[in-house]
């Protein structure tokens, strides 16, 4: 009889230890809906609204939808002319789907997906890791070689736009102090 109690009591502990270590492992984890939001690339180049994919509503993706500069020497709207596909070099940077299909993937911290870099038409293999609820690390690789970038909640800064403005008069109203690195040093 005693034998059986303590085989109870036992297997009684083993199942507690399970149970804390469950909680400890979902209460670490970060959910998809706390990276939704809209997030100012680093050097504040760019928002970029983050959330659901409308074909995968599993996946995370984001979509460019201010720029600190929209409008291109000619005075027209900046376009994804380096893609590699002819046919949509002539779409916009706004409105234009830089992140793609972010999953968790094997490490629960981080979402795992694919960016698309305007600049260079080339799209990476990429991690998205919430280091803080307004600072997540973007990481973008090519085979072993990586390039990790800061981005901050838009509604964290200090002067952020207003939002339902569009990117031209967006960049009106910003104020000087808040001018992107590459701005600054154009003006010197």
């Amino acid at each position: 009889m005693r034998r059986e109690l303590s085989l109870a009591g036992a297997s009684l502990v083993v199942y507690a230890c399970a149970l804390v270590l469950a909680s400890l492992v979902i209460c670490g984890t970060v959910h998809a809906s706390e990276i939704a939001g809209e997030w100012a690339t680093q050097g504040n180049a760019a928002h970029v609204q983050i959330e659901q994919c409308s074909t995968a509503p599993s996946s995370l993706c984001g979509l460019v939808t201010w720029l600190w500069e929209p409008i291109d020497a000619e005075g027209e709207p900046i376009r994804d002319k380096h893609n590699p596909d002819p046919r949509l070099r002539a779409r916009t940077v706004i409105g234009l789907s830089l992140l793609e299909d972010f999953r968790f993937g094997e490490n629960a911290e981080a979402m795992e997906g694919r960016i698309y870099n305007p600049e260079n038409g080339r799209t990476y293999r990429a991690s998205l890791k919430l280091r803080d609820p307004d600072i997540l690390e973007v990481k973008g690789c090519l085979l072993i070689v990586c390039d990790t970038q800061i981005w901050r909640r838009v509604e964290s800064l200090c002067g952020a736009p207003p939002h339902g403005l569009n990117a031209s008069t967006e960049t009106l109203l910003t104020p000087n102090f808040l001018l992107a690195p590459r701005a600054l040093s154009e003006m010197n």
